[in-house]
C-alpha cells in the first residue's frame, strides 16, 4: 500500500536540506512568485507540499544551467513543451562554448608546457643557430623605457586597451633593444621598444616583427647574461659568413612569472642577419 511521505508538508528548513539551499534563495523564490507555500494554520510557519517540490526541481536544474531567477519565472509562467525545448537547446549551445573554450585553454597549455620543454632542453646547449623566422604580431607595451618593476603593470594595461584577457603563462614579453645604446645600471640593452607577444594574437596588432633569418641562442639565467651572449652571436654571425642585418630581440620563456629562482630562469637572444655578398 502506497504511503504518504508529504501528508504534512515539510519545513522551510527540511526543503533547504533537500536543495542545500539558503532560507534567503528561497524567500527569494518566494517573493518573485516561483514557489507559494501554504501557511501552517496552527503556528503561520511555511509548509512545502508536492507543488513546492516538484517546482524547485525544476528551478534548481535551470539555475544549474546557468538560468537566473528571473529567467526561470518567465518559463514557469509559459511552461509548454515547446519552451522546454527550447531551454534544452539553449543549454547544449552553452555546453558548445564551455567545451571549445575548455579545448582552447586545453591547447594553450600544452602549448605553453611544449614551449618551456624545448627552452630548457635549448638552453642546456646555449648554441647558436639561424634559421627563418615567420613574422610575428604583437601588441605594443612601450616604446620608450620603463622600469623593470613597472612592467607587470604596462603589461595589464596593454591587454585591457586591446581587450583582452591577460594570460602571463602563456604569452611572452619581447624587447627589441639597441646594443649601440649605453647600457643601463644593471648592465642590459635599453629596450628600444617593449612588446607582448601572444599566439594566436586576439585582437589587432599594432607592432610586427619581420619574418627572415634570425641568429638565435637560448640560454640559462636572465637578460642580465644579454650583452655577453650578444657579443658571442655576434662573432658566431660574422664567422659563418652573415652580418648582422637590425636591432636583436630578448626574451625569457620562463622568468619570474614561470618561478621564482633565478637560476632556473631561461633567457632568449635573436639577432636578425643575412648573408654576406
Amino acid at each position: 500500500m502506497a504511503r504518504h511521505m508529504l501528508d504534512k508538508g515539510r519545513s522551510i528548513k527540511e526543503a533547504c536540506d533537500v536543495y542545500d539551499l539558503t532560507v534567503d534563495k528561497l524567500y527569494y523564490c518566494e517573493k518573485l512568485g516561483l514557489i507559494s507555500p501554504q501557511r501552517n494554520s496552527g503556528n503561520g510557519y511555511r509548509v512545502y507540499g508536492a507543488t513546492e517540490f516538484h517546482r524547485l526541481n525544476v528551478i534548481v536544474e535551470l539555475r544549474e544551467m546557468g538560468f537566473s531567477f528571473e529567467q526561470i519565472k518567465d518559463y514557469l509562467d509559459e511552461q509548454t513543451f515547446n519552451s522546454t525545448m527550447m531551454v534544452m537547446d539553449k543549454e547544449l549551445k552553452q555546453i558548445d562554448r564551455q567545451m571549445a573554450l575548455l579545448n582552447n585553454k586545453k591547447s594553450s597549455i600544452v602549448a605553453s608546457m611544449q614551449r618551456y620543454a624545448l627552452a630548457t632542453a635549448t638552453a642546456q646547449q646555449e648554441q647558436v643557430t639561424i634559421n627563418h623566422t615567420p613574422e610575428r604580431s604583437c601588441l605594443l607595451i612601450a616604446r620608450d623605457e620603463i622600469y623593470y618593476q613597472d612592467l607587470p603593470y604596462a603589461t595589464a594595461k596593454c591587454a585591457q586597451k586591446h581587450g583582452i584577457r591577460l594570460r602571463a603563462l602563456h604569452s611572452n614579453t619581447l624587447y627589441v633593444v639597441d646594443p649601440d645604446q649605453p647600457r643601463r645600471e644593471t648592465g642590459v640593452f635599453a629596450p628600444a621598444a617593449t612588446l607582448l607577444h601572444v599566439d594566436p594574437i586576439p585582437c589587432e596588432p599594432d607592432y610586427t616583427i619581420t619574418a627572415g633569418l634570425y641568429a638565435k641562442c637560448m640560454f640559462k639565467g636572465s637578460l642580465l647574461r644579454g650583452p655577453e651572449i650578444y657579443e658571442k652571436t655576434v662573432t658566431y654571425v660574422e664567422k659563418n659568413g652573415y652580418k648582422v642585418n637590425g636591432l636583436p630581440i630578448e626574451s625569457s620563456p620562463i622568468s619570474e612569472y614561470e618561478t621564482s629562482d633565478l637560476d632556473e630562469f631561461i633567457s632568449c637572444l635573436e639577432v636578425p642577419v643575412a648573408q654576406t655578398t
